[in-house]
């Protein structure tokens, strides 16, 4: 039998290596989704790469909605800032951002097939 101190410290321990883990898996999965786009912004029309601007990986579907999601790679897009948070058709302020990665859009190349979600 443990005493309530020792319990204590494997919550610790556990909650530690757990945050480890989820940060070592956003790693991976940013290297991979950064791979895939071979360094280059995703969003239709653009052609700014790492080499003169910052590049990041974007959740399609929101992480704390679509939770199984989170560490696929098929949910992630490359985007400069521009178009991950600044800019009228940036992922976090343009209303009409998916519709434009996935083709509904005109004037705009599909980037991704719409996913079915679980």
């Amino acid at each position: 039998m443990y005493t309530k101190k020792e319990q204590l410290k494997f919550i610790k321990a556990y909650k530690k290596n757990k945050k480890n883990l989820e940060e070592e898996c956003k790693k991976l999965w940013r290297k991979i989704v950064m791979l895939k786009a071979k360094g280059k912004c995703q969003f239709p029309g653009c052609n700014k790469t790492e080499q003169y601007n910052k590049i990041d990986a974007h959740h399609i579907y929101s992480k704390g909605r679509f939770r199984h999601m989170k560490y696929d790679t098929k949910n992630g897009l490359a985007l400069c800032v521009d178009h991950h948070t600044f800019g009228k058709e940036a992922a976090h302020t343009d209303i009409f951002f998916k519709d434009k990665i996935t083709g509904k859009t005109q004037g705009y190349k599909t980037i991704i097939i719409k996913q079915k979600l679980l």
